[in-house]
């Protein structure tokens, strides 16, 4: 059998996905506009049975320019971070074959996961000061207040550069944030006929005067603290220290038992 020269061979694989092009990109960091320096890129084929042409990848370098060669004619690509606690957000998606340049890119750095996170320095780190939540019924009233059973010894805090993370559509469309207020004295809760006492206590939402007197009170979070990013079916909402009032909150859905308990 003839052999077929290794030119000739190169160039009926080259042809294989038609006109080779390039991608190349500038990938900064969502939160400090820093270049993101060594992140595996990867471009995945959205359709193709060329298996050179499936899965392409380059790298970014200290500036955080990334090139990805040899892209394939006639194929669409997505573009994703090699890291999965890194999420890619801009054109993520693009037409191989022909070059395309500096296309400006963000990576926010985000668990691959759901829940809630403390990040800083760039290290994730998940809340785990939490407690199951109860309720009781206001004085003479059918109305119930929220209370978490325990509160830790030492509460997650946020402070100055750091941010708090919720992760997960659901979790972002779920949990709301609640003032954790402490009434110094003991509170009778309930009715004559059947009353509950409560030695000084964590309250959500309710600042206590006595059993009959309160004030309901909102937690108001400040937009230009929290940032909301979503790529696809990943979706990540960052609050700084400045996003909510000094204090203690519940980060709490409504029929949620589970409460996260922060401090700002």
């Amino acid at each position: 059998m003839a052999r077929i020269p290794l030119t000739l061979a190169a160039a009926i694989l080259l042809s294989a996905c038609g006109t080779k092009g390039h991608f190349s990109s500038v990938v900064t960091d969502g939160l400090t506009g820093e270049p993101v320096d060594s992140l595996r890129l990867l471009a995945r084929a959205q359709q193709t049975d060329d298996m050179t042409c499936k899965v392409l990848e380059g790298a970014t370098n200290a500036t955080g320019a990334a090139t990805i060669q040899n892209t394939c004619q006639g194929v669409t690509y997505d573009l994703e971070a090699g890291d999965s606690t890194w999420l890619l957000v801009g054109e993520v998606s693009f037409e191989g074959g022909t070059p395309t340049s500096d296309v400006p890119l963000k990576a926010w750095r985000t668990p691959d996961g759901r829940g809630v996170y403390v990040l800083e320095d760039g290290a994730l780190s998940p809340v785990r000061t939490a407690s199951d939540m109860s309720s009781l019924p206001l004085w003479s009233k059918e109305e119930k207040v929220r209370y978490p059973d325990g509160v830790p010894r030492r509460v997650t805090k946020i402070e100055a550069g750091q941010h708090l993370l919720i992760v997960g559509t659901d979790e972002i469309n779920r949990l709301e944030w609640i003032p954790l207020i402490k009434h110094e004295k003991a509170l009778r809760f309930g009715s004559k006929a059947h009353f509950f006492d409560m030695d000084p206590w964590w309250y959500a939402g309710i600042r206590f005067q006595s059993k009959t007197e309160y004030e309901k009170v909102e937690a108001n979070l400040d937009k230009a603290g929290v940032i909301d990013v979503k790529q696809g079916d990943r979706q990540v909402r960052y609050l700084a220290q400045n996003a909510l009032a000094e204090g203690r909150y519940v980060l709490v859905g409504t029929d949620d038992r589970r409460a996260y308990i922060i401090d700002f």
